[in-house]
């Protein structure tokens, strides 16, 4: 997550999705919060000015964004998760919101900080009985991972969404989808095989394809999870995927 992000189409479905799944439970939200970079990214915030196509699936979600998007663009104050924080988007959350990335290290001295920031990221969340990981780009297999390189900060790693989700805690992980070789779909399901049974995704295809995975998916999670789908009513653009039957049959 980088605060420039905040408001953004992908923040919508976010905010959106975290308020059906969590409602009744304690709420954790672990930023993976990464220095803002100078791209054009996070400028898709023009659904804000279409109430009338967008507003609809979740009003109160859509107009706490407005507001936040458009102080920030009238300079009443900085876009950031600190405005989120501060909203009643997620009422009685709580926020891990340390920098993931030290400025000016790296090597060991940042792979160290990195160690450091997860435990204690799990030391801020561990009365959660639900938490939300929100890294910039997602999900990176643990091999894959180089903890002491600066972008190794955008991906959160499998081994630490596990962590999160020991104990059968359920885990909510943000993945923005890529380039994966057979397309989305069969993305969805090599991700569902690496973090085992009982992860469930939802897909969110508007403008940049993104998917949820919801680890240790419960019963309860699963229906909230697809009552969500059916109200954005977006055939083939917003849908649930459950964790697929013939994983279990093949072993």
């Amino acid at each position: 997550m980088q605060n420039r992000y905040v408001g953004d189409i992908g923040d919508y479905a976010k905010y959106s999705l975290l308020r059906a799944l969590s409602d009744g439970l304690k709420l954790g939200v672990s930023w993976y919060l990464y220095p803002d970079e100078t791209n054009g990214d996070g400028g898709h915030v023009g659904y804000l000015l279409r109430p009338d196509k967008w507003r609809q699936p979740d009003s109160e979600t859509f107009d706490t964004l407005r507001m936040i998007v458009g102080d920030f663009l009238h300079e009443k104050q900085d876009r950031g998760v600190a405005a989120i924080e501060e909203s009643d988007l997620l009422p009685g959350a709580t926020f891990w919101s340390r920098l993931l990335i030290r400025e000016g290290r790296g090597g060991r001295a940042q792979a160290r900080w990195r160690s450091e920031w997860f435990e204690d990221s799990m030391t801020c969340l561990g009365d959660c009985n639900i938490v939300f990981a929100d890294p910039d780009n997602g999900l990176r297999e643990r091999e894959k991972l180089k903890p002491g390189l600066r972008k190794s900060g955008k991906s959160i790693c499998e081994e630490e969404a596990l962590s999160l989700a020991d104990s059968d805690r359920p885990v909510i992980v943000y993945h923005h989808n890529t380039m994966f070789r057979g397309g989305h779909s069969a993305e969805v399901k090599y991700w569902q095989r690496r973090l085992g049974i009982g992860t469930s995704a939802v897909r969110w295809r508007p403008v940049s394809p993104r998917t949820f995975f919801i680890l240790n998916c419960t019963d309860e999670l699963r229906q909230r999870a697809e009552q969500w789908c059916e109200k954005w009513n977006r055939p083939k653009q917003v849908y649930f995927q459950d964790y697929p039957v013939e994983f279990d049959e093949c072993g």
